[in-house]
């Protein structure tokens, strides 16, 4: 019999064994939880600072934001521009008038009711093409390279190379 009491006195040991480090595992996990929580806060506000730095700040930044504050700039002009292109290839335009968006085929904008002008709307369209096959490939690609080869494309460097 005492062989079996041994036994048992075995098993509730290493049962006991598992059940404190199971009850580890829960509580790592929990803190690693948390942590990946404070983390995610963290990067919000890491973005909340730049967008206000960029908003108090962006017209003159402290010399070590420069570029990065430059960039900003020039993505946010791009995006617009961007845009403009896609309301351009939906069938939209600006009106002359007040800059309101104006379906093509409209004779009048809705929004001041400006007569539309009918031979804007194809030039704009050919131009806004030929700019999203030429520029915005040529320029992925170019990033792809510098990528590839494992180099940070500067503005200095992308001014360089343009001019090559």
């Amino acid at each position: 019999m005492a062989f079996f009491d041994d036994l048992g006195k075995v098993i509730a040991e290493k049962g006991q064994g598992v059940l404190n480090k199971t009850k580890d595992l829960t509580e790592i996990t929990k803190l690693s939880v948390k942590i990946a929580d404070l983390q995610r806060k963290n990067e919000n506000l890491y973005q909340t600072i730049g967008k206000m730095y960029m908003d108090r700040y962006g017209d003159h930044p402290d010399e070590a934001f420069k570029e990065a504050v430059h960039n900003v700039q020039e993505n946010l002009k791009r995006i617009v521009n961007y845009k403009e292109d896609i309301k351009i290839l939906k069938g939209y335009q600006k009106c002359d008038s007040c800059g309101a968006d104006v379906q093509n085929g409209s004779q009048y904008c809705s929004a001041c009711g400006s007569k539309v002008k009918e031979e804007d709307i194809v030039a704009e369209a050919e131009v806004v093409s030929e700019e999203v096959q030429e520029d915005d490939f040529r320029e992925v690609k170019e990033e792809e390279i510098h990528a590839e080869a494992g180099t940070e494309q500067t503005p200095e460097t992308a001014k360089t190379e343009a001019e090559a």
